[in-house]
């Protein structure tokens, strides 16, 4: 079984500005895990499955490229407060076109993977800092961050499956939307 995902990435000159962030987190509150996959939102999360998925996947280039790419707002900070595992990120702008993109990848995802009812809103953001963020750092968090800004945007033109290599997430498959060359990118 392999352990794969789809996500939305951002062009070069934001993600290189979101991974400072990250850093930035990293260094001051002494929390590396948010570094280590790629900047992304998630789409569609973690699964695993048969490698023989791969293939059966491309079923989903078709249906991506009807879809128009989507214009994506970053407006500042914001945060899940879990208690055993908060989480810090860079905040998307609700953005009802992302939201109705993600149900229809969905309900397409079902025809070749089961997929489990979601059960919570989706929340698309860039995280910053999670997984080993203490629970008692967050109100010194929060107090920081309320005081920062981060701003930016972006159109999303691609999904992209990742296949997580035992150490790393890797680009797998790219799916472009309306306006670009319909076929898959193999990586």
């Amino acid at each position: 079984m392999q352990l794969y995902m789809f996500a939305i990435m951002p062009l070069a000159g934001l993600e290189q500005r979101i991974s400072e962030e990250r850093k930035a987190f990293a260094e001051r509150y002494n929390c590396v895990k948010a570094l280590k996959p790629p900047v992304h939102i998630t789409l569609y999360e973690p699964f695993k499955e048969d490698p023989a998925i791969e293939q059966k996947l491309q079923g989903l280039a078709p249906w991506v490229a009807q879809q128009a790419p989507v214009s994506i707002e970053l407006n500042d900070f914001n945060y899940f407060n879990n208690r055993k595992s908060p989480v810090v990120y860079i905040d998307v702008v609700k953005n009802e076109r992302l939201r109705e993109l993600r149900k229809g990848f969905v309900q397409q995802l079902r025809k070749y993977i089961p997929v489990a009812p979601q059960e919570q809103e989706y929340r698309p953001h860039f995280t910053i800092g999670y997984r080993d963020v203490p629970p008692g750092l967050m109100p010194q968090i929060i107090a920081d961050h309320s005081m920062r800004r981060f701003k930016g945007s972006f159109v999303a033109d691609k999904i992209y499956l990742w296949r997580h290599d035992g150490a790393n997430w890797q680009i797998l498959h790219e799916f472009p939307m309306l306006g670009i060359n319909a076929a898959p990118t193999l990586f």
